[in-house]
Order: C-alpha cells, then structure tokens, then sequence
C-alpha cells in the first residue's frame, strides 16, 4: 500500500484550495498530486512509512544509524518509566524523543561543521546528570512549541525528569566514539529524512507501573506498513510540478510560490521542494538570507504526528544551513537556530488535513470518546498558515 503523496501548490493570496489530480493542471498554480489507485484507502495525515528494504539496509550507515536509534529509544523509555511513575505513554515518548532529536541536533551540526569540533565530546567530559539532562533537552524545547507564546524562559515540565546515571553516557559514548560507523556530514537530508520516518513507525508504551513496550504506531497497524516513494520519483514529480505551477504564474507575480504537504511526515517530500525552488530561483546564487525567506514562505507542511513534525524543522534548517558561508553571518549557530525554528513554527505544523474544528457540531462527535477527542488533533485551516 502506497502512502498518498499530495504536493498542493497554491497562490499567497489564494484562500480556497482546490485538490485536483496530477492529470488535472488548473490555472493559477492550485493542484494537488497522488497516486490513482487505491487513493481513498490511502489517505492519511499521519506520516508512519518504511523505506522499500535492500536485504542489506541494515550494513549501510543509515540501517546502523537506525537501530541506533531504535536501541536508544528502548533504553531511554524504560529508565523514564522505571523512575518517572506518573508519566503516560505520550509524556514518554516526547521525552524519549526530546532527547535523541536533541543528540541528533548535535551530532548532525558538529559533523557538518556548524557548531566547533568536539562540542559532544565536551559535554561527554563535563557530564553531570542533572545539568546534562537540562542542557540537552533545551535543544528540542523549540521544535516541540506550536504555543505562539511559548519561548525558551518559560518553564520545562521535563525540567525534573529522572534517568538512571548510565543512560544518557551510553547514548554520548555512542556518539562520541571513534568507532562510529556512520558520517552525518555525508548522509544527506533526505536519507536522514527516511531513517527518522522508519524509527517514527513504532512508538512507546506504558505496559504497566514501571515498564513500557515498543510498538507499532496505530497508523502503520491499520495500514501494515507504507512505503516511501524512491528518491528519483520524488526529483520528477516535484520537478514536473513546480515547473508547471511557475507556467500558470503571471510574470507580474510578486507574491511568493508557497507548497504545502499536508501529510509531510519527516520532509522527505519537502527537503526535495525546497532544494529544487532555490537551485532554479534564476541564474545568480542566492544569499544565506534569501534562502531563509524562501524556507519560511513558500515551505509549508502539516502532519498530525507531532515527533515527525518536530524532524521535519530540524531537517529543514539543516538544509538551509548546508549552503551557509561563515563570513556572510555573525549569528551564533544556537540563536540562528532558535529563530529559524521560531519561524518554522508557523509553516510546518502540527495537525489533522482531514479534520477541523467544525467536527464538534457534526453528530458523529458524541459517539468519540473524551479521552480520544485530544488525538484527533483538529486543524482549522483559516487560521493555520
């Protein structure tokens, strides 16, 4: 089963989208592309896919880099369950996760020479468990806020989780070790995209007082198991498709061309909008700053799975950091960080296409448990973007 792919393009100013197929190309630039077959089985907002396997996947420095996270994850739920007794299963795994995407936050920027060599090794050196804990998970607060009025002086509720003393140092030494078989600075965005989509397909789970389980996610269950689409099927249809939206475009046009994938799961689609917009904004190289503009304007995605959400940011602004010379910027890496995730905020959110607000005066919400009313994550699309 083939997860629908959906690229909608559509005017700043435009206020009805309209969802045609890919053989459907109406004025104005408004369509919207999926598979034909099986389309009403497979629409869904959430983003649970598996990458197709190669019968070596898990020799290749992705496959490693999985089950890396995959072990970490394990660990790191348990020992939160073991010491943190009034936590549910959603409060765990947004720790959990907090944590590795913190880690891989780090990992990612030092090998890529954003942030000064060694900077894991220093945290590795100077550990202390409570410090430690703190410093890392500030890394992720802002990828995890769709609160406008959140900001990083307010409060952490994670600020007194507990961990056994060994958890995080095995993640550290893992990371830190020469022995690493993985380079993050040669995996590009969209293999590291595809990783985070196949570690999202399973999730954590209090099995009782002071255990959790690892299961699949609810999505991948009903649909046992999607795939994403090979990389040179991406290439074309984002590049078939913005081509065509820039042909129904008047030259006059000064409003920006803006994408939305309304089931972005962990950008895998969207890195690839991104890269080709800026590679064929024109024939002179763009400045750090207008690639910043073009991320935070014509860059839109939504997915009810809020960790997916969360990779999708991260991913992006490694995207528009790859092309980053250190002399057009003063900024410190950490504050530009923190301000293009501020931005990104308000264009890759967290949310259901298919449901809105107007379900509450539908009949069929009586018969939706209150408990379950808060995973439906209804998204008012007025107000959205």
């Amino acid at each position: 089963m083939t997860r629908a792919l959906e690229l909608m393009v559509f005017p700043a100013n435009e206020k009805h989208r309209t969802q045609v197929s890919i053989e459907s190309i109406f004025p104005g630039g408004l369509f919207m592309t999926a598979p034909q077959h099986n389309r009403g089985s497979t629409r869904k907002t959430t983003s649970v896919h598996t990458v197709e396997s190669t019968g070596n996947d898990e020799l290749k420095p992705e496959g490693i880099l999985l089950s890396d996270l995959t072990r970490w994850r394990e660990q790191l739920s348990r020992s939160i369950a073991r010491n943190n007794l009034g936590m549910r299963s959603e409060q765990i795994a947004i720790a959990v996760n907090r944590i590795i995407f913190s880690f891989m936050f780090l990992r990612i920027a030092e090998d890529r020479g954003l942030i000064e060599e060694g900077t894991l090794m220093g945290t590795q050196d100077s550990y202390d468990i409570d410090q430690t804990l703190l410093k890392i998970l500030q890394y992720s607060r802002i990828l995890y806020a769709d609160d406008a009025h959140v900001s990083q002086e307010n409060s952490d509720y994670l600020a007194d989780l507990v961990l056994e003393d060994g958890t995080l140092i095995t993640i550290l030494s893992a990371l830190t070790s020469a022995d690493r078989r993985y380079d993050l600075a040669s995996m590009p965005a969209e293999i590291l995209a595809q990783v985070f989509l196949r570690y999202l397909t399973r999730t954590v789970r209090r099995s009782a007082a002071h255990q959790v389980a690892i299961i699949d996610t609810h999505d991948t269950t009903r649909s046992g198991g999607t795939t994403v689409p090979p990389l040179h099927a991406i290439e074309y249809l984002v590049k078939s498709t913005l081509a065509a939206a820039r042909k129904n475009r008047s030259a006059r046009e000064i409003l920006p061309l803006r994408v939305l994938d309304p089931a972005c799961g962990a950008g895998f689609l969207l890195l690839s909008v991104y890269r080709q917009i800026v590679e064929n904004n024109g024939n002179r190289a763009l400045t750090f700053e207008e690639r910043r503009e073009i991320l935070t304007g014509s860059i839109h995605g939504l997915d009810i799975n809020r960790h997916a959400v969360a990779v999708t940011r991260m991913l992006l602004f490694f995207r528009l950091a790859e092309t980053r010379p250190s002399m057009q910027t003063t900024k410190d890496f950490f504050t530009l960080s923190e301000e293009v995730f501020q931005d990104l905020r308000h264009t890759i959110r967290c949310g259901n296409a298919l449901i809105g607000p107007e379900i509450i005066h539908d009949e069929s919400w009586m018969f939706c448990p209150a408990r379950d009313r808060h995973t439906l994550a209804m998204f008012n699309w007025p107000d959205g973007f």
